[in-house]
């Protein structure tokens, strides 16, 4: 949810890491030892926004004047290089509900042999009902062109439910 996507507004441009801001965060993680050599973990991660007053409706879209479709932050504060952005989302009314989502992830770390690990590590996050509000649903008719709001509320449909995400990631580890 941090890591991949940076709850939906910050990701570092040097690393396309994301970052977690503007949230409150209940997060936990279990290790258990099953041999001096094998660790075993679970981890669950909640988020809400601590800000819902910063944010309105259609605040994330794809960005398609570049070849790549990156998500850009239609607010007053934006730019991209030293271009400032359009806002045609002024106006849009503030996203109603916090909820971020919920993140339950699992892994292990194994390490085989002196200087040679293998690390597991999976998670399934469920976005919240922000997303809903702040993500343009591409599936509504032109909704590339919200001009003001008036059409189908800032290109987004807030009864839509996001799917989930699942994610794996195996890192094989050696040194010499």
């Amino acid at each position: 949810m941090v890591y991949t996507y940076g709850l939906g507004t910050h990701m570092n441009t040097d690393t396309t890491n994301g970052t977690a801001e503007d949230a409150s965060i209940l997060a936990g993680r279990v290790d258990y030892a099953i041999a001096s050599n094998l660790n075993v973990y679970g981890s669950f991660f909640w988020a809400d926004r601590s800000n819902v007053s910063g944010y309105g409706w259609g605040f994330m879209r794809p960005d398609t004047r570049y070849p790549y479709w990156g998500m850009v932050r239609w607010d007053d504060r934006n730019t991209l290089g030293n271009e400032p952005l359009p806002n045609p989302f002024r106006g849009a009314p503030n996203i109603p509900d916090p909820n971020l989502g919920y993140e339950i992830g699992a892994g292990m770390d194994w390490k085989l042999m002196e200087n040679f690990v293998v690390n597991l590590s999976g998670s399934y996050w469920q976005p919240g009902k922000w997303f809903s509000y702040a993500c343009v649903d591409k599936a509504l008719p032109n909704w590339d062109r919200p001009e003001g709001g008036a059409n189908f509320h800032w290109g987004v449909w807030p009864g839509r439910n996001i799917s989930p995400v699942w994610g794996l990631e195996v890192k094989i580890v050696g040194d010499f």
